[in-house]
């Protein structure tokens, strides 16, 4: 169990003035294999504050938490469950950005552009992935709830090329994986999905997406490869292609 606490952390960004205390406890402990965490537990949850202090002061209240579990099912085989959510109230809430992975090198924005108008959503906000299949900024709320699930397996021991660059690659992991969640604001409808004898039942605000990945460590970084499809559980979208470094959560 860890605990970690800031007080008075202020900060001025052009004409936005935040001093914004920060609690986060984290409990649990997991193993670490080739490319990510192979079995145990973790959690953590996180609350900050910003008072709105002077005229242009941000005024909010955060709260976060997030929920880790790895369930071995083999030698080399795993489930792997992340669960997490949050909200933010206050004159000034904090955005959650639902969409995308880290490090995605390919990466797509929703409506095409990287979203800087505000200064608040630069330094203030949070963007929530893994979301495979979706653009960042896919949804934006002032409270989101994001559900990961995978079952990772050995995919290639060994792969050595030739051609067009003398590569080889070894204990590459592979997973299928599904994501389920969305973010909303405060007060306004939220409709997780229809069930209409019409139309028939399909998911309206609740999103989802599915896939596979292959997963290897160079050494020097995790390279990750991930083909997602996004369905509403009646259509199904074109599958999407990420490329992304880092360990799996």
């Amino acid at each position: 169990k860890t605990r970690t606490r800031e007080y008075a952390h202020g900060r001025i960004v052009g004409d936005v003035n935040q001093m914004n205390f920060k609690e986060l406890i984290e409990i649990g402990l997991t193993a670490m294999g080739f490319t990510g965490p192979t079995n145990g537990a973790r959690s953590n949850f996180s609350i900050t504050y910003s008072p709105g202090l002077g005229e242009n002061g941000l005024d909010f209240f955060t709260a976060r938490g997030e929920w880790r579990r790895y369930y071995k099912a083999g030698a080399e085989y795993r489930f792997a469950l992340r669960l997490a959510g949050g909200l933010s109230e206050g004159r000034n809430p904090q955005q959650f950005f639902l969409g995308g992975v880290d490090n995605w090198f390919n990466q797509r924005f929703k409506d095409g552009y990287l979203r800087v108008d505000r200064i608040e959503d630069i330094y203030f906000s949070r963007f929530e992935t893994p979301f495979r299949g979706l653009d960042f900024y896919e949804r934006i709320g002032n409270r989101f709830a994001l559900a990961n699930l995978e079952f990772r397996f050995p995919l290639i021991r060994y792969l050595q090329l030739g051609f067009p660059l003398p590569l080889t690659f070894y204990n590459v992991r592979g997973a299928l994986f599904t994501d389920i969640g969305t973010a909303w604001n405060k007060n306004e409808p939220l409709v997780l999905w229809h069930s209409e004898r019409k139309e028939g039942f399909h998911l309206h605000d609740l999103l989802m997406t599915y896939g596979v990945s292959a997963r290897t460590n160079l050494g020097f970084l995790i390279l990750t490869y991930d083909v997602a499809w996004r369905t509403d559980l009646q259509n199904m979208w074109k599958p999407r292609h990420l490329l992304s470094a880092g360990v799996e959560f």
